[in-house]
């Protein structure tokens, strides 16, 4: 196995001679000692970080460095940079001082790129764009033939981490961006603003975002409204540090002089992070950063980077900094990616899969891609011959279509039939269509609240209003819903079509998978359990916690399993949460929560003798939230819930990290995804694992998840096992390996449709 990630010489014998600069003047805090480094090496490319002694608000900077002013404006305070006698080494040796050596090193290695490649940073200093797109698309009229207003971009993404044994590590992440070619103002002078507003893709808790091209460079902002009928010189005036302006135009001529705008440019109200206000600004200076769940087909795999060319583009980046990538009076990095030795990696073997008559799919015998291919295909055939591991007996016999009155009728009727032939095979069990058509999906809801009695409904809708999606689940919400949008179902029968033409090769198979697709995800919302696995756990329960994007809400996500139990037992439990300001969660919200749901499972939990409990919190710096947990387990135990032998161990699950690693391997000289299951430990406190990988990864590099200890006594590898084997409860396509736990998953869908009923209901 190897890793994208380049190992600092000396090990863990680097050190640096640094000397400290003493911040004079206002106290300032945290943070804009931080913005003072970031100016220090993006004004004058010196690197520079944080340090307090006695006391004394610092920085420190390697020894030959220097910065050539005395004061610095920070946040409208001026500093004086007093240059002090005091000059030490650091080293990743001790401790306490490897952070200081680490952001030293990074520092300086952002300067480089910076400095040397002529890439362009957005939101972050460690996050890099390439100058040009490696996909330019000129715009067309034709947007219904193939869309081309969109550009991809390379964006490079830095970070550091420390290897036992090894020493200090940078990675470099390789993504892809999707920007316009067409500005804001361009999308509205065209008559385009039904495709800006599609590319904007607003989400409930989300506004458009936006990249803004103006006098100091790209800056990240969202889209508020288009004012067409307002230019830069017609625009309100406003006050800036205390001036007044007359309009944006008088900005941006006494201001930025040399900015090129013209009196009568459109303008777009838009809102920057961290700023208060809304501002005006030049519609043609704005153009959409295109979230990749809003792309069109042409576009949509351009994201996808295999292992061979992500390493490609790695090394590349690596060979244009050349020998000295971190800067002449530091350390170079050695030859080679690391690669991880027996003792901090290894492979999770697959669990026993068990599907309906007791029929079980053996854990592959050996340890290849071919086997694991192999393993994942079968999972799917097996549901196919045996059908659900459990059915619910009680299941509606009906299936409701609610399809728009413009659809055909056979596109009706051969969706329904299928997919209820679909539904038979795999629970034995006959259900009927019961087709129902609108002229207005609203009319459509009505027509089933009023005239059917609430059960499992398919609704068709056109996904033109984003808020009709989550609209759907939030008035039916007596109902079992699976939704389908008309452009997904009208793709793979114009295919289907095609087929029956001898047109398009992959018709039929496309269209049988997305009637198996739509299926998989309806026997579930009937009670039905396609499958399981052996219940091989190191811990008999597991609960992800887990706070939605903007801390409106938390999610409490158990799955109870255990040797001895038929089936699994979910539940999960989501709430507002009321300090929206900050991330982490309130203990007494934790302790009543949880209290709440392990009391409902008492039963379960002493017919069982469950004795030990997995947490995942997607989250960090969770100490609090541990000490409540550990509290909550000792009240279960005194209320007679919990056994006086439980045992809890709580890890944080990190979904995306800061810290890009991935793992591949090489073969013949090209580099491939690991297998599924796939882990690498890279100090005692830390492993990356990734749960996809080279058995169902056709396109792409596995993209592994972290897990932090700290809290308490932990044993990474069993948790690591626990993980990855709940992860293989992929239900809604089993043929295909997922990334996350079924909690985790669990908990990121509860979270989606709750936050999406609580915007319904304010509207």
């Amino acid at each position: 196995m190897e890793t994208n990630l380049k190992i600092v010489e000396f090990g863990e014998r680097l050190a640096l001679i640094v000397k400290r600069v003493e911040l004079c003047g206002q106290l300032l805090t945290t943070e804009q000692i931080q913005r003072a480094c970031s100016i220090i090496g993006r004004v004058y490319k010196v690197a520079a970080t944080p340090y307090q002694k006695n006391g004394k608000q610092s920085i420190l900077i390697e020894v030959h460095d220097h910065i050539p002013v005395s004061t610095l404006t920070v946040d409208d305070w001026v500093i004086e940079l007093v240059f002090t006698t005091d000059k030490f080494p650091i080293s990743v040796a001790k401790r306490n001082e490897r952070s200081l050596v680490a952001d030293l090193y990074k520092r300086s290695l952002l300067i480089q790129i910076a400095s040397r490649t002529g890439m362009w940073t957005l939101d972050t200093p460690r996050i890099f764009y390439e100058k040009t797109p490696f996909i330019k698309s000129d715009f067309t009229n034709d947007l219904s033939a193939q869309v081309t207003d969109i550009d991809a971009y390379r964006r490079y993404e830095i970070s550091e981490l420390f290897v036992d044994k090894a020493g200090l590590a940078f990675s470099i992440g390789v993504r892809t961006a999707f920007i316009t070619s067409l500005s804001v103002g361009e999308y509205y002078s065209s008559g385009l603003d039904k495709r800006l507003k599609k590319l904007l893709g607003r989400q409930t808790e989300h506004k458009g975002t936006l990249i803004y091209q103006g006098p100091t460079g790209r800056k990240k902002c969202y889209f508020e409204g288009y004012k067409g009928e307002l230019t830069l010189q017609t625009a309100p005036a406003f006050k800036v540090k205390g001036k007044t302006y007359r309009n944006p135009y008088e900005y941006f001529r006494s201001v930025y002089p040399n900015f090129e705008v013209k009196p009568d440019d459109k303008v777009a109200l838009v809102s920057f992070p961290g700023m208060g206000t809304k501002v005006y600004v030049p519609a043609n200076k704005l153009f959409i950063r295109v979230m990749n769940d809003m792309l069109d087909s042409s576009m949509s795999n351009e994201d996808k980077i295999s292992a061979n060319n992500r390493m490609s583009l790695v090394s590349a980046l690596w060979n244009l900094l050349g020998e000295k990538p971190f800067g002449k009076n530091y350390a170079n990095i050695q030859a080679g990616f690391y690669r991880p030795d027996m003792s901090n990696s290894g492979t999770i073997a697959l669990p026993e899969i068990r599907f309906g008559g007791t029929n079980s799919l053996p854990a592959p015998v050996t340890l290849t891609t071919d086997g694991y291919r192999s393993s994942f295909r079968s999972r799917k055939e097996y549901l196919t011959k045996f059908g659900c591991y459990f059915v619910n007996q009680t299941m509606p016999r009906k299936i409701h279509f609610c399809f728009p009155e413009q659809s055909s009728i056979s596109i009706r009727e051969k969706f329904a039939n299928d997919l209820c032939a679909k539904i038979k095979e795999l629970t034995k069990i006959d259900v009927t269509p019961v087709i129902v058509a609108y002229a207005n999906y609203m009319l459509g809801i009505a027509d089933l609240k009023n005239n059917h009695e609430a059960g499992m409904v398919v609704f068709i809708f056109e996904d033109v209003d984003p808020a009709t999606y989550f609209n759907i689940r939030f008035e039916l919400r007596n109902w079992r819903v699976k939704r389908v949008t008309t452009r997904q179902l009208g793709k793979k029968y114009n295919g289907l079509n095609a087929y029956k033409d001898g047109k398009f090769e992959k018709g039929l198979k496309g269209w049988n998978s997305f009637i198996e697709i739509n299926s998989f995800d309806v026997v579930q919302q009937l009670g039905c359990l396609p499958f399981t696995i052996e219940p091989n756990f190191h811990n008999d329960m597991q609960l992800v916690i887990d706070v939605s994007e903007k801390s409106s809400h938390i999610v409490f996500s158990l799955v109870m399993f255990k040797a001895g139990m038929k089936v699994p037992i979910f539940d999960s439990l989501v709430k507002p949460k009321t300090d929206s300001k900050k991330e982490t969660i309130n203990p007494a919200y934790i302790e009543k929560y949880v209290t709440e749901m392990f009391q409902n499972h008492k039963s379960v939990i002493g017919k069982h003798h469950m004795n030990s409990l997995l947490v995942l919190r997607d989250g960090k710096n969770c100490g609090e939230e541990y000490s409540a947990l550990l509290s909550t387990v000792q009240k279960l135990v005194q209320m007679g819930v919990l056994d006086s032998s439980f045992k809890m161990t709580f890890v944080e699950y990190h979904k995306t990290t800061l810290k890009e690693v991935r793992l591949i391997e090489r073969q013949r000289n090209q580099y491939v995804n690991v297998l599924e299951g796939t882990y690498f430990i890279p100090d005692e406190h830390t492993a990356i694992l990734a749960s996809t990988g080279s058995g169902t990864l056709n396109q792409g590099t596995a993209a592994p998840i972290m897990l932090k200890s700290g809290y308490g006594d932990c044993d990474l590898k069993k948790v690591l096992h626990d993980v990855f084997v709940s992860s293989q409860l992929n239900f809604s396509s089993p043929g295909v390996a997922q990334r996350l736990t079924f909690a985790a998953k669990r908990a990121d869908e509860q979270l989606k449709d709750r936050i999406a009923q609580e915007v319904m209901r304010l509207k």
